[in-house]
């Protein structure tokens, strides 16, 4: 199997409980001196993306932004760093991730990472259940704002790391959002969904996505899925 798979990490392989999102809270208040807004909602952006809707809802002067984002987004994984005991209690594996993760590498399958998380917030929630040996690659939100280019990140320093000229048509994304579609369709790549996030199936289908699954459970067809073109 030598189609490259790219997985998506909150909502996909993990559900991270509420110490990510506290630590990115402290960072918020910490530069800002104002208290990140409850109606953020943060499912499929990045995280320097959330900083600037939140920048906007708060009233911070866009000539503050590029600094104050700077520093949020150093003391944000380091915040988590701080919390490790915590985050290993409170985030979960999700259904079928590991058995479905070490079919693929016993298979031969390339794989990597698209998420909008920080690249070393990344790690840290996959070292909970050390996972982080099935991603040498990724493309994070460290990389970019816009998650709809972090795909051709990720693609990228996959063609590097594994010698292997991926075309886009044989790559795919794995995901829980209508934003992992959209990711998938701005690199020219095929999308599979999963209903483990915040999103019904229902509800994803209606984006089109080329699969789609209650969870990574099913692990034979979910194989026999990303085994296509």
């Amino acid at each position: 199997m030598k189609n490259l798979v790219l997985f998506d990490i909150d909502g996909t392989l993990v559900t991270p409980g509420a110490v990510p999102m506290d630590c990115f809270r402290e960072a918020f208040s910490k530069v800002t001196g104002r208290s990140l807004p409850t109606e953020l909602e943060p499912h499929g952006k990045t995280d320097p993306l959330l900083v600037r809707e939140a920048f906007r809802m708060v009233g911070i002067p866009k000539r503050d932004w590029v600094e104050m984002e700077q520093k949020i987004l150093r003391k944000y994984p380091r915040y988590l760093e701080r919390r490790d005991r915590e985050l290993r209690d409170s985030c979960r594996l999700l259904a079928g991730v590991e058995s479905l993760l070490a079919f693929l590498q016993s298979r031969g399958c390339p794989m990597g990472l698209l998420t909008g998380n920080l690249e070393l917030a990344a790690r840290l929630k996959l070292e909970v259940f050390s996972l982080n040996r099935f991603f040498p690659v990724g493309g994070f939100g460290s990389d970019c704002a816009d998650r709809n280019r972090l795909g051709r990140v990720a693609l990228e320093r996959a063609i590097r790391f594994y010698d292997n000229r991926f075309a886009p048509e044989k790559t795919w994304i794995v995901g829980d959002t209508p934003r992992d579609v959209e990711a998938a369709r701005a690199l020219g790549c095929r999308s599979l969904v999963v209903a483990t996030g915040p999103c019904s199936r229902d509800f994803l289908e209606e984006f089109l996505p080329d699969a789609s699954f209650d969870d990574l459970g099913q692990v034979g067809s979910i194989v026999e899925v990303l085994s296509k073109f």
